[in-house]
């Protein structure tokens, strides 16, 4: 069996330890991590660290990541495609899970597409 650990990326040194401490543990990797639900943005420096040492350990990072389409609900959060792809950019080797992504239209000029190709490098 494999697992996924949770971090809480706006603590600082407790979360860069968390993470070595799951690496060491044996864990998969990271997540199910929300920014939105977990008071962050994904450029924030807290969690581009933990995303930078999440690939430097070869964690995976499974992330909620939606569209922003679809019906409203109590509780909906959203993680732009838009901030996915700049964390792909910007972490070229970081191994991610897009959990609820979907396949609709999202952010217009083929930002899907450009997810996609980021995830076959």
């Amino acid at each position: 069996m494999s697992a996924f650990a949770a971090v809480p990326p706006n603590s600082g040194r407790l979360a860069t330890d968390s993470v070595r401490r799951i690496r060491e543990l044996g864990f998969l990797g990271l997540g199910e991590l929300c920014p939105a639900a977990q008071n962050g943005e994904l450029g924030d420096p807290n969690w581009m660290e933990i995303m930078h040492l999440a690939a430097e350990l070869g964690l995976i990072v499974l992330f909620h990541a939606d569209e922003m389409v679809g019906h409203r609900h109590p509780g909906r959060v959203i993680t732009p495609p838009e901030d996915l792809q700049f964390v792909l950019e910007q972490c070229p080797k970081l191994r991610v899970i897009l959990a609820h992504l979907g396949g609709g239209p999202s952010g217009g000029g083929g930002l899907l597409d450009r997810i996609r190709g980021l995830l076959g490098r």
